[in-house]
């Protein structure tokens, strides 16, 4: 086991920019401490900077679900080895910071 994340599928969307001008690039699972993580999601922000998102969604009885990347050097690794994967995949750069 290791807190190393991996990506472990990609599927590039590139998405139009919403309201805030964020943009959805792609979304993946992620492999991190032993545990398979579906549907995280990589963004760009208006700004041109690449973040990720852990999976949402809603209980049946409507109760939101959610899982957060809390660790800010976590996060930026998981954020790092989905932008090397969209780049290997799409031929186009990401910036993160």
């Amino acid at each position: 086991m290791t807190d190393t994340p991996t990506i472990a599928t990609l599927a590039i969307i590139d998405g139009k920019p919403n309201q805030a001008g964020n943009r959805l690039l792609a979304v993946f699972d992620l492999i991190i401490s032993g545990m398979r993580i579906h549907g995280c999601a990589l963004h760009e922000s208006s700004e041109g900077i690449a973040f990720t998102n852990g999976p949402t969604g809603k209980h049946y009885t409507g109760t939101p679900v959610k899982v957060k990347f809390v660790d800010r050097a976590v996060s930026r690794a998981i954020t790092r080895q989905a932008c090397a994967a969209y780049t290997a995949m799409s031929g186009i750069e990401l910036c993160d910071e």
